[in-house]
């Protein structure tokens, strides 16, 4: 579950003169950071097929994620480095009285994701998690335009013309759009462009979204009493492990890779997890036939947009 948006909306465009400064760090390793972005997209959908495996609430299996997810967020940031950063994050938070309530609803949000996760596997809605971070991509281009009036391409327009022709094909099928679907493809949306717009989204927030949500996590491990086999105990250690382990490789190959090649990753997650839901045993309708093709059409048609955008930024930089 990526944190971050992605480079070829106008959101990320923000961030290329912060990578002309950073260039010649990140141009050190790109095979580390290349490396640790696919681990990561592995390591979440690695997260999808190991709920399937749960005995017990997928509630439990979110709350252990969540505290293992702190854990590592004291590990990295205590220290002065995180100090630092937690004071920074705090001015950031306080500066309006608005800013913590929209600090509730960015956790909110983040509990959202992290829950469907470990619920939709065992509930027949993989799929609908697949087509909404497949979609999610096309949903950062749109309020690139809209709230940062982002001017957009003709590759970009026609894979959002893509992308709407999909969605308006599943709706004339099955006449209405899974809500999972939309509480990735926008309220994760709207969580991610927020972060971005408010200038919440230095490393240490979500460690501190995910804590702030730990009074939840606990209640959902000590309400669960039901017993667990072996295989039960390993699928939701797995789970908490592959989430923390997946979370720190995503957040080194943000620091690592340049934004364009970066965002051209995380696609790799969205197609991981379609690919799992599959082996789920979960089954295409008639709709998703046509459906699934138009989207990755339309990825297909971002990704090669922003490689050419990625080479003229270069040349001019």
């Amino acid at each position: 579950m990526a944190t971050d948006v992605q480079p070829l909306s106008g959101i990320a465009r923000v961030h290329l003169k912060h990578e002309a400064t950073s260039a010649s760090s990140t141009r050190e390793t790109p095979a580390r950071g290349i490396i640790a972005s696919v681990a990561a997209s592995g390591l979440f959908a690695g997260i999808f097929y190991l709920a399937s495996w749960l005995e017990t609430s997928p509630a439990y299996a979110f709350g252990w994620r969540a505290v293992a997810t702190c854990g590592l967020g004291i590990v990295l940031f205590c220290n002065r480095k995180g100090l630092a950063a937690f004071l920074s994050y705090w001015q950031s938070l306080t500066r309006s009285w608005w800013m913590p309530l929209v600090f509730l609803v960015f956790t909110a949000i983040v509990g959202l994701q992290l829950w469907l996760f470990v619920w939709t596997p065992v509930n027949g809605y993989a799929l609908d998690v697949s087509l909404g971070y497949l979609l999610l991509p096309i949903s950062l281009v749109l309020i690139g335009r809209i709230v940062f009036k982002d001017r957009l391409s003709p590759l970009q327009w026609v894979a959002v013309g893509l992308a709407a022709a999909g969605v308006g094909v599943q709706i004339v099928f099955t006449q209405a759009v899974s809500w999972v679907t939309l509480a990735i493809c926008i309220a994760y949306a709207i969580y991610l462009t927020g972060r971005k717009y408010l200038r919440l989204d230095q490393d240490i927030a979500f460690f501190i979204e995910t804590l702030a949500m730990t009074p939840v996590a606990f209640f959902a491990i000590t309400t669960n009493t039901a017993p667990l086999s072996t295989l039960g105990i390993l699928a939701v250690a797995g789970i908490a492990i592959a989430g923390t382990v997946g979370m720190l490789a995503f957040l080194s190959a943000s620091r690592i890779l340049p934004i364009p090649i970066f965002g051209l990753l995380t696609y790799v997650e969205p197609v991981l997890l379609f690919l799992v839901a599959v082996v789920l045993g979960e089954q295409l309708g008639s709709a998703d036939v046509a459906v699934y093709p138009m989207i990755f059409a339309a990825l297909m048609l971002l990704g090669f947009d922003g490689l050419r955008t990625m080479r003229h930024h270069h040349k001019t930089a």
